[in-house]
């Protein structure tokens, strides 16, 4: 039933702001309300599947220490986050509290010398002095036994299946390095949202923004290799934390599962992060600081409108001639499309190739025609582009395990054509192409087009590769215009990575990027089936 409250709400938007907002912001609370109640139906663990975890039996049972500093914790709080571990379906682990409370809050050492008594695997110290949150948990790390460690802040819940599944994990994979997804709650556990459905590991993501967060459980001899916490980087000790340990791990493995509870409060970096400016900087800090130790170099600033999500300006190591191929039009348009170019782009040097071929660019052109190191497609229905797009391209595509790196291609009708491609298991519609149709005064509203981001597959039409890999993988497979991005992105990508970044802008002509939809899936399953079967690592199952 529609409350008064929000009667008022909308009498006052419709008046104020006028009836398309007033519909927007109904439609975005419908949205939300649909979302939370499958969130909570999705979080839902009967008794049952509880039982069956208690008694399963692995075949290495390592002990977990859950690592959680202390400081002044309210006592509602404490005492759930215990719990929570209490909780667990999964026996062998130990709970590590190194409380730096002062002396107004000595509930808090009562409090957990009360469950210490209780279960012996709480292991508690009272330090003599708050020494920050890194220090506090380097204490933790001392005080701790297990062969992994896990992050657990003092305010927040775990899961009863956290634990359970990163033991699966690690039997399963041999993982030394595990994450999850998360979800946010206020007041009430039972009442969680803004889940946070997670990629698979990708460093650039990680030096754009700390995606990983919780719940993270690692192997303790990381740590022996990459160093504990650094106060230095106190406010974003984790992100820091993160980069190093992902540099050493050796199987970083993802669970696509809500297995932590991340409490929203107003003294908590989920309410606000504007409270932590310190913590933005630290995190600037510790991105640079991993640039340093993999001999990279370049500058990095907070993104316009996200604070906490970052952008990286490689400096370019040599500045190589780049092959640029406009194909798929006729002869007037490729003239066209050249002497936009030359009007617009601001690197040195590039030659342009025009594609003879009307519907595409053939290997034979690619072979004879291009010179250059690097190769850059372009369809020829490009009417803008930014004067710098090489140069954002080129500075992610230097590095040796970067394979591919597309842009962001936006249509004469200000939509976006599309944020990168991933497959899925729906045979009649194996590819999907994230955010294909949003409209560019949406686009400022989604913090993932703001951020260089991993992708399995790019359009043909803006993208561009290295010319010894193209040479080495035997070219375009000669299949449909439709299906060439995608199936040289799969053949290119081997160990290496695909980006798709939002800083190389262009605008083309087109009202989409599939021509012949139907078609095009139904070849590129034929090619492809097995890997449609497998979860797409760049896009959440839970999608």
């Amino acid at each position: 039933m529609l409350s008064s409250t929000y009667l008022i709400k909308g009498i006052r938007l419709l008046f104020t702001k006028g009836p398309v907002v007033l519909y927007r912001r109904v439609m975005l609370h419908g949205q939300r309300y649909l979302a939370n109640w499958k969130l909570k139906r999705y979080l839902q663990i009967d008794d049952r599947e509880l039982e069956i975890q208690r008694n399963y039996r692995f075949r290495q049972s390592p002990v977990i220490s859950i690592l959680t500093p202390l400081y002044n914790t309210p006592e509602c709080f404490l005492r759930d986050m215990i719990n929570s571990v209490i909780g667990q379906t999964y026996p062998y682990w130990e709970l590590c509290l190194a409380d730096g409370s002062d002396v107004e809050n000595s509930y808090v050492e009562e409090v957990c010398r009360e469950y210490a008594n209780l279960d012996s695997r709480i292991q508690y110290k009272k330090l003599k002095e708050n020494r920050g949150i890194s220090e506090n948990t380097n204490e933790c790390i001392r005080i701790s036994s297990g062969e992994f460690l896990g992050l657990l802040d003092h305010d927040d819940i775990l899961h009863p299946s956290a634990l359970f599944e990163v033991v699966l994990s690690i039997n399963k994979y041999n993982a030394d390095f595990i994450f999850t997804d998360e979800v946010k709650f206020s007041h009430n556990i039972n009442d969680p949202y803004d889940p946070a459905f997670k990629p698979d590991f990708s460093e650039e993501e990680l030096r754009a923004l700390n995606y990983i967060c919780h719940f993270t459980a690692f192997k303790r001899q990381l740590i022996d290799q990459a160093g504990a916490f650094n106060s230095t980087y106190d406010g974003s000790q984790d992100h820091d934390l993160v980069l190093r340990l992902t540099e050493k791990a050796e199987c970083i493995i993802h669970i696509p599962k809500v297995l932590y509870y991340w409490r929203v409060h107003k003294e908590s970096v989920a309410f606000s992060i504007e409270a932590k400016h310190y913590a933005i900087k630290a995190a600037q800090e510790a991105i640079l600081s991993q640039l340093k130790r993999c001999n990279e170099k370049g500058k990095i600033e907070s993104t316009e409108l996200f604070p906490t999500v970052y952008r990286i300006k490689y400096e370019l190591a040599e500045k190589s001639l780049v092959s640029i191929i406009i194909s798929g039009g006729s002869l007037a348009q490729t003239r066209q499309c050249k002497l936009l170019l030359k009007k617009a782009l601001s690197y040195q040097p590039y030659e342009i190739i025009c594609s003879e071929n009307p519907l595409t660019v053939s290997n034979e052109e690619i072979r004879k025609q291009t010179n250059g190191k690097y190769i850059l497609l372009l369809d020829t229905s490009l009417i803008s582009i930014g004067e710098d797009c090489i140069q954002e391209l080129l500075m992610l595509l230097q590095k040796p395990k970067i394979k591919l790196v597309g842009g962001m291609p936006i249509n004469h009708k200000q939509k976006l054509l599309y944020a990168g491609i991933t497959y899925t298991h729906n045979m009649n519609e194996p590819l999907c192409y994230w955010h294909e149709g949003l409209s560019t005064d949406l686009i400022r509203y989604k913090m993932e087009l703001h951020h260089v981001r991993s992708t399995t597959a790019l359009w043909e039409g803006f993208m561009m590769f290295k010319a010894d890999d193209w040479r080495r993988t035997g070219g375009f497979s000669g299949l449909t215009s439709d299906f060439l991005g995608p199936d040289l992105c799969l053949r290119l990508k081997g160990d290496g990575e695909i980006l798709w970044t939002p800083y190389a802008k262009a605008v083309f002509k087109i009202n989409r990027i599939r021509k012949n939809q139907d078609f095009t899936d139904r070849f590129f399953y034929d090619h492809w089936g097995q890997l449609c079967k497998q979860n797409d690592p760049h896009c959440n199952p839970n999608f």
